[in-house]
């Protein structure tokens, strides 16, 4: 909830014994703390909760959909909002070349809620083609591409009817 660590890497500094709360070690993976009641440590460092952000970016074409800078002097999404005090990461990623909509948040419960597999949000992406688009085209789109990260296949293709 303060957006330092996951849960998982919390579980880990608990373990290593790093977390204290109120000054003392926590043994305890899982434990719950009210946070305007007591004070929690990492590392020594105390952490402070920070209040929820929700941004809704409409990232433009050419920007990297990271919160690093980027090292090849590309533009990335962390300069269209430098000025927000919170850390917030995008939920899911667009491509480079590409517009559209981006959340960002720090809320990790709606994050997963968004991209779990589970919750079967479905992704929505609109193409813009140059001519027409032919039926054997389609066909091979439907079926799929294998893409550097695993195999990609939209559920459904829907080419609207325009007039000319």
């Amino acid at each position: 909830m303060c957006g330092v660590i996951s849960r998982k890497k919390a579980d880990e500094l608990v373990k290593e014994g790093r977390v204290k709360i109120n000054g003392v070690v926590v043994e305890e993976l899982g434990c719950r703390v009210d946070t305007e009641k007591y004070t929690v440590e990492i590392g020594g460092r105390l952490i402070k909760l920070e209040g929820k952000r929700y941004i809704v970016l409409n990232k433009p074409p050419l920007y990297l959909t990271t919160m690093r800078q980027s090292t090849d002097s590309k533009k990335t999404i962390l300069e269209l909002i430098n000025d927000i005090p919170e850390r917030v990461y995008p939920v899911g990623r667009l491509d480079y070349d590409t517009r559209g909509l981006l959340i960002l948040t720090n809320d990790g419960e709606l994050a997963n809620r968004i991209l779990h597999p589970r919750y079967k949000l479905p992704n929505v992406y609109l193409a813009l083609v140059k001519g027409r688009v032919d039926k054997r085209t389609l066909e091979k789109m439907l079926a799929g591409t294998r893409l550097d990260d695993g195999f990609a296949k939209p559920d459904q293709i829907r080419v609207p009817v325009y007039k000319d």
